[in-house]
């Protein structure tokens, strides 16, 4: 008996490593590397990156640690702003050094407001580049800035620009009190309408410390390691208004948090926040009070969680608008978590792919969509299909397929890949079985204009009422062609592979139709 299997959108589903892989249907990945879930719900090659710098030697073979955009009022004057090497820089191509002082870790906290762009990081003096000067100083030698009263110091960790206020917090000696400036002087935490609020009170269970400040919705979040303080503005028109006057505590959030002040995301109809648990929507969170229905990482949870432990360095991140992926930065780690948040999953889940190779230690996305990562050959951007000049591998692997039936041996005959894309790069069909992972293989090249079919042996077939034989069309305005392997050997389960050589040209994944026969019961 011959039995067909058709997996359409190979992958769609995301990876998952939480269930068991005989319970999960063909949607599900058990390998998705360097790939996205693109538009058409295909799993597709990520971009690659070039190199933006042109003399990265200040950073000693160091990596780019963080990169803020300062966009001020006067656009012209936008600056770019990356650390490493216990160096602040501004430029992408070039990287002018402009260090205050002589500070002793990377870990900068950046926001702009107004004609300000803001530096903070415990145990160092919070600093202002100011546009218009073109100058990096202290705070305390800005030219309007109002002696300190409300800041417990001026060493914060973090800086927010929201409501037209500079908010900070988490200073060295004090991890309870945020501070905000006067209204468009976010030099000024001493006059006007700057003020601070002590939020020692408001956790719900004992001691916490501030790890993020966020905005969204009208809404101050203050963020704890294991609470979160929601803050609303009781203001009649609408906006915050004077937070001494206006704010207050509208929930209290129990058993949750951002573990540090880079791991919070406006993703624009929510916030997206990582807590030691996985990754949260604040929207679900404040629905469900903390229920393990939040999770936006629950197909990947233990694995996810484990990783993130293993990290010395900061957990970073970045969130694309423009393609709707949030990436999850493990710099300690080979392995970036890219979640997809154009649709989520019945129960909330986001669907998940591991980028590889890259070795970056963050990302931030500009005014204009451009996506610049850190690494240690300075800013890199976002695009084309090769890392820098050399290639990078995607690869797809099914969880084990039994065609419902895991007692009755498998002889597969044949494997189709429909791929879109290509431009003749090199591809490579695998397959094992019985959860052995020792995997034959078959080489084959990908459309380069005219199919290239790789000692397959039906490549001379030119018309046939065989659907699986190979064929090419065009598809949206990218080749697709199918190419057909035949496979060897038996088992009982079968796991089918497809890999491909990213050096140049996009390629993405359609359909996968493998045809078995059934053999006899084991």
């Amino acid at each position: 008996m011959r039995q067909n299997l058709t997996i359409q959108a190979p992958g769609f589903l995301g990876i998952n490593t939480e269930d068991s892989p005989l319970e999960l249907e063909p949607g599900w990945a058990a390998v998705a590397d360097n790939v996205i879930i693109d538009r058409y719900g295909r799993v597709g090659a990520r971009n690659g990156y070039t190199v933006k710098t042109s003399d990265a030697s200040a950073l000693g073979g160091e990596k780019i640690k963080h990169i803020h955009q300062g966009v001020p009022q006067v656009p012209s004057t936008s600056q770019i702003f990356s650390v490493g090497n216990n160096k602040i820089f501004k430029g992408d191509t070039t990287l002018t050094d402009i260090t205050v002082g002589t500070p002793t870790g990377d870990d900068w906290h950046m926001d702009t407001l107004n004609d300000d762009t803001f530096f903070a990081q415990a145990g160092h003096d919070m600093l202002v580049y100011d546009h218009s000067a073109d100058t990096l100083t202290t705070l305390a030698l800005h030219t309007n800035y109002v002696a300190n009263v409300f800041l417990p110091s001026v060493q914060p960790d973090i800086v927010h620009a929201a409501y037209g206020r500079l908010w900070a917090a988490s200073h060295t000696a004090d991890t309870w009190t945020v501070a905000w400036s006067d209204l468009l002087n976010p030099v000024n935490f001493g006059t006007g309408s700057s003020g601070s609020i002590d939020v020692t009170e408001s956790w719900p269970h004992g001691h916490d410390e501030i790890t993020a400040i966020a905005s969204h919705g009208n809404r101050i979040l203050v963020f704890g390691s294991h609470s979160i303080l929601v803050y609303s503005s009781k203001a009649a028109d609408g906006r915050m208004g004077d937070p001494a006057n206006d704010l207050f505590l509208e929930d209290v959030i129990e058993g949750i948090g951002a573990i540090n002040k880079h791991s919070v995301w406006d993703i624009g109809t929510d916030l997206l926040f990582l807590d030691v648990s996985g990754l949260r929507s604040l929207g679900r969170t404040i629905q469900e009070k903390s229920l393990p229905i939040g999770d936006l990482s629950s197909n990947v949870r233990t694995t996810f969680r484990n990783q993130i432990s293993l990290n010395t360095n900061p957990v970073n991140g970045m969130y694309d608008p423009k393609n709707g992926f949030l990436l999850v930065i493990m710099e300690d780690l080979p392995i970036l978590y890219c979640f997809d948040t154009t649709k989520f999953m019945e129960d909330g889940a986001a669907r998940v792919t591991h980028w590889t190779g890259m070795n970056i230690a963050c990302g931030s996305v500009l005014q204009d969509e451009t996506i610049y990562f850190g690494n240690a050959d300075g800013i890199v951007e976002y695009g084309g299909y090769i890392d820098d000049d050399k290639y990078f591998q995607m690869r797809y692997y099914t969880h084990v397929q039994d065609f419902g039936d895991p007692s009755l041996l498998k002889v597969p005959k044949k494997a189709c890949f429909t791929v879109a894309g290509g431009d003749g790069q090199k591809a490579i069909a695998l397959w094992g079985f019985d959860f052995a992972y020792n995997f034959k293989r078959q080489n084959f090249f990908l459309n380069s204009g005219t199919p290239d079919y790789y000692n397959i042996d039906e490549f001379n077939i030119t018309t046939s009422d065989d659907p699986l034989d190979p064929t090419e069309y065009d598809g949206g305005g990218s080749t697709i062609g199918r190419y057909c392997i035949p496979l060897s050997s038996s088992g009982y389960n079968v796991i089918l592979g497809f890999e491909a050589k990213i050096e140049g040209a996009a390629v993405s994944l359609q359909e996968i139709n493998l045809q078995t026969q059934i053999g006899r019961m084991r």
